[in-house]
């Protein structure tokens, strides 16, 4: 808050000065308010780039979700403020200021509220633009210029102040004792600001113009210079030494109107002679605002700068750049390398994904200028090599930007540009990169030359694609690295490690370009084993447009795991429990095994415990437990403990590793409850009476709503679901474990299948069949329960306790049934004969064969079938499901769903179409891969394919298409 108070007041302030300066003044008025201006423009910038300063850059390479949030938490806001304030309006009429220095401040300011490509701005940038003559493109050419003007032909370096004195007698005028009394004069050209003085001085100004102007002026004046000492920036001393001057005629410099005043006519305003160091300085401002302008791909800003059509002055500013690289190429030195790289990232803005403006940079001979940079060896210090190296890597890049094929005549560009590009300079700027990389010990400096390295072989593979050879055939490495082990290292390192997909790219006029994309393939975000089959088990296969809407959600739940990994690597106090994963995890196994071992092995029954089972004399009632039981050999007591002792941390550190892995994907939350509350709340809802007691009931307790029940996706999962609670309870047994001498480690040995592929199919299984088991066991204690009641009533006397057989009451008349019907069948459980009965009775005989065949037929029969036949049913449709998971594997691509034997006919054959040009994994590595670019960093199709993600379209897989056919099915 106080820093946009703090630039609500300097744009008041601007907004003076711009009127002030648009009257008749002296020498003296005009170099103090043009020093008010200048200082005014700096704390202005300052209040944004002390924003900027306090994010931490190198997290653009690093961690390019961590800047974007630094970004969207520090310094967008302030941009979108001072934006919605109309500052870029305020600032704008002073870049025809004819003071260079002035000018410059202006576009410093521009930098800073376009820093990052901030939308807002550049949206009311290019309508203002657009749509008001400022001279803004003139202005930015004159600056260009002058860095040409001073590299062709050098100039002093000492500073002079220039003046042309031309006396011009003063008309007479009703207004010069205004300018006498006041020194200043402002005209009401605008309108005021909405106040009780300034409606008065409106007023004023109808009766009494003189009057008016006066009180305004004073008012201006005073606001002006309490405003100006309030910064407490600097002296004007100097300017003392400035006379009264002569009256001279002068033209606004906003070309305006013309206007007498009382001084020399002082050329430019008492500009400094620019030289070469000055002039890089401020072309280095003026292509940072070009670059920003056009930063994200701004299609509008890339046009307005190659040709303004609604001035009849064009400026080309694309061509100027072309033009300036190739002079800062031809003198590339220590001192301008960072305004070449900054010239070629403004190239590199302005031509991402925009065919004309590509053709105009390489009309100005870019190619020429990127083999001058490739070639150039005068470097004095390791610190100006890793320059002119970023630079190198730059270039490339611009390179790559050129090469990517998003309009129809791609083609032709990138055959003029393989006309011109040398090659050899090339594969040596990738040596000296990959070199760098791998010597760098910072971070950010690592990936943008790794980036380098990769890129410029892409660029070699782009212009194989268009000549229709192969990337050796084209570079061919073995000759030029023929005898240097190094750079045939670096080849195959490239080689392997780089990956491209085929994307369906829409062009601006709606055509369409199958193409293809190349990114360098990151081996720390590669899935693994698990992870792909969970993705190849679990993604729809109905048509080819289903696999690819679910495969993006699926690229969804990986990037949150990859992004999840990612952050506990970069904690130390987090990286810990990942560590030697997979070896802890194997001990963990073998120690669980071998545990049980010894319980199988060494335990036996106390002797004191076999000596009270033997004598006949004691009582065996009552049951014993055995706590402690015997173990033979005196040190496995020892053993065991140390042993446990291991298991139970590695398992307490197998529990935690667990949840931290998969705590993005874990739903603490109970389904089954939240489906019956949401099926309730569904009910209520069709009752007026009841719903309207029911908001009165949620009103009342705060607001409490019930929602509809949170599904899992992907690879998501329940917290009450099979594998978090094992794992937890895994570790309860063995803490147990370790109070009875082993016994609980029996409930460990589940470990040893847990990722077993079985088990899974058996728990998936039981689950899909969850419902129909629960509804079939009640149905099931249902008739037992019937069978109970009829035993009791009936049949209680044949139920003898000396035979285990109890009926004494109902209760253990249901258990009786339950335990006998289910283990064996009751019928033949049950004697023919009740109990004390001497003789056989057929009458008892014909009803016990009614009630024990219907038991047999309804309980043993139906009934334990129907829970088999519910549970084979389900293993056949998981089997059904594999078989035509697996067929579609073999038959069909999952990218274009384009069958087997097109590609076996017309191609290489399908498992290298679907390895190679279709690969599913490949595009989601690609995705991985922009996600770990800064968005505003992408290049054209990068863009194309991120903003579909974005948007959950599918129009960039190439469905129905392929390359290898021609680009179609």
């Amino acid at each position: 808050s106080q820093k946009l108070e703090k630039a609500k007041n300097l744009l008041i302030l601007l907004d003076i000065l711009f009127r002030q300066l648009q009257q008749p003044l002296t020498g003296r008025e005009r170099a103090e308010l043009d020093f008010m201006l200048l200082t005014t423009l700096q704390v202005l910038s300052g209040v944004v780039h002390t924003q900027i300063e306090s994010i931490d850059h190198t997290l653009q390479s690093e961690d390019p979700d961590k800047f974007e949030s630094e970004y969207d938490k520090l310094v967008r806001p302030l941009q979108d403020r001072l934006v919605l304030m109309k500052s870029h309006e305020k600032v704008m009429p002073h870049l025809s200021h004819p003071k260079d220095e002035i000018a410059v401040q202006v576009l410093v300011f521009l930098r800073v509220l376009l820093y990052l490509g901030n939308e807002e701005a550049q949206h009311k940038l290019g309508h203002l633009t657009r749509h008001r003559d400022t001279k803004f493109f003139i202005r930015i050419r004159k600056l260009l210029e002058n860095v040409v003007t001073s590299l062709g032909k050098p100039v002093s370096r000492k500073l002079q102040l220039k003046r042309q004195i031309s006396p011009i007698p003063a008309p007479p005028s009703t207004d010069n004792e205004i300018v006498k009394e006041e020194h200043i004069h402002v005209a009401l050209e605008e309108r005021l600001e909405s106040s009780q003085d300034q409606e008065q001085l409106l007023e004023g100004s109808v009766e009494n113009s003189a009057a008016a102007r006066r009180r305004l002026l004073v008012a201006e004046t005073s606001i002006t210079s309490a405003m100006f000492k309030s910064m407490s920036y600097g002296s004007i001393d100097d300017l003392d030494q400035i006379d009264d001057l002569p009256v001279v005629e002068e033209t606004d410099f906003g070309g305006l109107v013309k206007r007498t005043v009382r001084a020399y006519s002082i050329s430019g305003a008492g500009q400094l002679e620019t030289t070469t160091d000055d002039a890089i300085k401020t072309a280095g401002v003026v292509l940072d605002v070009v670059s920003w302008l056009c930063d994200g791909q701004n299609r509008e800003m890339q046009e307005i700068l190659r040709k303004q059509e609604f001035d009849f002055s064009n400026v080309n500013i694309v061509a100027e750049i072309a033009v300036l690289l190739q002079t800062l190429s031809e003198h590339l030195n220590s001192k301008n390398m960072g305004i070449t790289q900054k010239a070629i990232q403004a190239l590199i803005e302005m031509c991402a994904g925009n065919y004309t403006n590509q053709e105009m940079a390489f009309k100005g001979q870019i190619v020429d200028s990127i083999n001058i940079i490739l070639r150039h060896l005068f470097v004095d210090a390791e610190s100006e090599l890793v320059e002119l190296l970023e630079v190198r890597a730059s270039a490339i890049e611009l390179l790559e930007v050129m090469l990517e094929e998003t309009h129809e005549k791609s083609r032709d560009l990138a055959q003029g540009i393989s006309d011109d590009l040398n090659v050899n300079a090339l594969l040596i700027a990738m040596l000296e990169l990959e070199d760098l990389s791998q010597r760098s010990s910072y971070e950010h400096l690592k990936v943008k030359t790794s980036r380098g390295v990769f890129r410029a072989y892409h660029v070699l593979k782009r212009i194989a694609d268009y000549l229709d050879v192969t990337v050796d055939e084209y570079a061919k490495p073995k000759e030029r690295f023929e005898g240097y082990e190094k750079g045939l290292d670096m080849w195959t390192h490239v080689t392997n490690w780089s990956r491209s997909i085929e994307v369906n790219y829409f062009t601006k006029e709606g055509k369409e370009i199958l193409t293809r994309v190349y990114f360098p393939y990151d081996p720390a975000r590669e899935l693994t084993e698990d992870e792909k089959d969970v993705v190849k088990n679990n993604i729809v296969r109905e048509s080819p447009e289903d696999k690819v809407k679910d495969l993006l959600e699926w690229m969804d739940s990986i990037k949150k795991n990859i992004r999840h990994k990612f952050y506990i690597r970069s904690k130390p106090w987090l990286i810990w429990s990942v560590f030697l994963s997979g070896p802890r995890h194997l001990t963990l196994l073998f120690l669980t095994l071998l545990l049980n071992l010894f319980v199988i092995v060494l335990f036996e029954i106390p002797d004191d415990e076999k000596v009270r089972e033997n004598d006949t004399n004691l009582s065996n009632a009552e049951v014993t437990v055995i706590l402690n039981p015997m173990i033979p050999i005196w040190y496995a007591n020892y053993f065991l403990y140390i042993l446990g002792s291991i298991h139970l941390i590695l398992g307490l550190w197998m529990l935690v590793e667990y949840f931290m892995r998969e705590y993005p994907n874990i739903l603490v939350s109970f389904p089954t409850f939240e489906k019956i509350l949401w099926d309730l709340k569904k009910w209520v809802y069709r009752h007026e009476h009841l719903k309207n007691l029911s908001v009165q009931a949620s009103e009342t307790l705060g607001g409490v709503t019930i929602n509809p029940p949170e599904t899992n996706k992907c690879f998501e999962l329940y917290l009450l679901s099979f594998a978090p609670l094992y794992r937890i309870l895994f570790v309860i047994c063995s803490i147990l474990a370790l109070g009875t001498h082993g016994y609980f480690y029996c409930g460990c040995i589940l470990y040893v299948f847990l990722k077993s592929s079985v088990l899974h199919q058996v728990l998936t299984a039981v689950r899909r069949s969850a419902l129909q088991l629960i509804v079939v066991g009640l149905l099931g204690l249902a008739v037992l329960l019937i069978y109970a009641v009829l035993s009791f009533a009936f049949l209680h006397n044949f139920y003898d306790p000396a035979e285990n057989l109890f009926c004494n009451t109902m209760y253990q008349c249901f258990v009786s049934v339950i335990r006998e019907g289910l283990l064996d069948n009751l019928g033949s459980t049950l004697p023919l004969r009740f109990v004390g009965q001497e003789e056989a009775s057929f009458t008892i005989y014909w009803t016990r064969t009614i009630f024990d065949i219907t038991f047999f037929i309804i309980i043993t029969t139906l009934g334990l079938n129907i829970v088999v036949a519910i549970l084979v049913d389900r293993f056949s449709e998981l089997r059904s499901e594999r078989d035509e998971i697996k067929k579609d594997k073999l038959n069909y691509c999952f990218i274009c769903g384009i069958d087997n034997d097109t590609f076996e006919r017309k191609a290489k054959g399908f498992r290298h179409h679907v390895q190679n040009d279709h690969s599913k994994w490949n595009y989601i590595y690609f995705v991985l891969h922009l996600d770990s670019l800064y968005t505003n960093d992408h290049n054209a199709l990068e863009k194309y394919v991120f903003d579909n993600i974005q948007e959950r379209k599918i129009g960039f897989f190439p469905l129905r298409k392929a390359k290898v056919l021609n680009g179609t099915s």
